[in-house]
């Protein structure tokens, strides 16, 4: 609904609102990792007692947070619009409540209430944004449209991930250890989401806000796809290689399966974006975002590299290996900062700068699944029995 909805989206509000409403997200997103430290992303593979106690700890974390995010966005802002703070923290907070609640029915094999969670997100954004820009183009309604998706999905997801365990006592050498270890994911996932995001941030910085429009149309055409492929198989990889471990099983097998599925999808989508012309995308989106063609040749190398990796992008914490995941988030953060700020220092402009983003993050995904390929073939490890590697 998302994807078909896009080039109505972009004729109503334009370039500019589009551009300033996907910086929102960018934004909320990139706080997201930071409001749940990530807790999340150990409760595949803990304990019956564990996950609960991570689930709730995590929960209790976005409340508070995505409060005092919301207060700062809103006194940050430009000029100030309570409406705008409360659909950031609306945002904000049920992005990190669902990564929360979509990580308890990974484990509980839930995947049903996952796709339902993504139905209703895409009824809730679709349903806000196009009626308020038919109304009011000039309007917050994209960005109450994203509150409204996501706070649909977290409340979706939640009705049915709930601890199946009852509570256990915790011992308090082992929640300073999931708390280690969750400190970890945080810095990880937060320079993952700002490399995500890094694109059209530097777009924004160093270009124009109607450059971040016309970027954030073609990616949400090419991008959403590929986060329908990702959303809908990281919770069934992620859950087989977490139970695997488990088990105690290797886990080379299923990665080896996914691998050999996902490659030559890969190829056929790099294949299908070569060929695709840009007056089919000036038809679809209007004569506003003239030039989107360049930014889709230059998104072309990402998208086949994400396509790839992107459902495997879990794995490095399931099997136990955080160090490994922060070390490498770590390197993809630098270089991406770098290459930014050379490309805006130098003036090369948004298209370049789209290419030379977009080349280092297909490196970095070769770079990860080769660092997965090499741990499985060792026989992996037990993060139920140490949390790192």
């Amino acid at each position: 609904m998302i994807y078909l909805a896009t080039p109505f989206i972009a004729r109503l509000y334009g370039p500019s609102a589009l551009g300033a409403a996907t910086v929102f997200l960018a934004t909320a997103s990139i706080l997201a990792p930071l409001l749940t430290l990530r807790m999340e992303f150990l409760i595949p593979s803990a304990s019956e007692s564990e996950a609960g106690w991570i689930s709730r700890r995590a929960l209790k974390i976005v409340l508070c947070g995505s409060l005092i995010a919301a207060i700062v966005y809103s006194v940050c802002s430009e000029p100030f619009d309570i409406w705008h703070g409360l659909a950031f923290w609306a945002t904000s907070g049920s992005l990190a409540a669902a990564a929360v609640s979509i990580q308890m029915l990974v484990r509980q094999k839930k995947f049903r209430r996952i796709g339902l969670g993504k139905i209703a997100n895409g009824v809730g954004q679709v349903g806000v944004q196009i009626p308020v820009g038919i109304l009011s183009p000039a309007s917050r309604g994209i960005e109450f449209g994203f509150a409204a998706g996501y706070l649909a999905t977290w409340g979706v997801q939640a009705f049915r991930a709930r601890p199946q365990a009852p509570r256990e006592p915790i011992e308090r050498a082992r929640r300073r250890a999931l708390m280690a270890s969750a400190y970890k994911l945080a810095i990880a996932g937060a320079m993952n989401a700002v490399c995500v995001w890094s694109i059209l941030i530097s777009i924004s910085i160093f270009g124009s806000v109607e450059d971040a429009g016309v970027f954030s149309a073609v990616q949400r055409l090419l991008v959403t796809p590929v986060g329908l492929v990702t959303a809908s198989l990281l919770p069934v990889v992620t859950g087989g290689v977490a139970q695997a471990v488990r088990s105690s099983r290797p886990y080379a097998g299923v990665l080896r399966n996914w691998l050999l599925l996902l490659a030559p999808i890969a190829m056929v989508a790099g294949v299908v974006l070569a060929f695709i012309p840009e007056t089919l995308l000036i038809y679809i989106l209007g004569e506003e975002f003239l030039g989107a063609g360049n930014y889709l040749a230059a998104l072309a190398p990402m998208i086949v590299a994400q396509i790839l990796a992107g459902p495997l992008g879990q794995l490095l914490v399931a099997t136990g290996h955080s160090t490994t995941q922060l070390l490498w988030d770590s390197g993809r953060f630098l270089i991406i900062v770098v290459a930014a700020s050379v490309c805006g220092a130098l003036g090369v402009g948004s298209v370049a700068m789209t290419w030379t983003l977009s080349l280092i993050f297909a490196l970095s995904y070769f770079v990860f699944v080769a660092l997965l390929i090499v741990f499985a073939k060792r026989g992996g490890s037990s993060p139920t029995s140490r949390l790192d590697v």
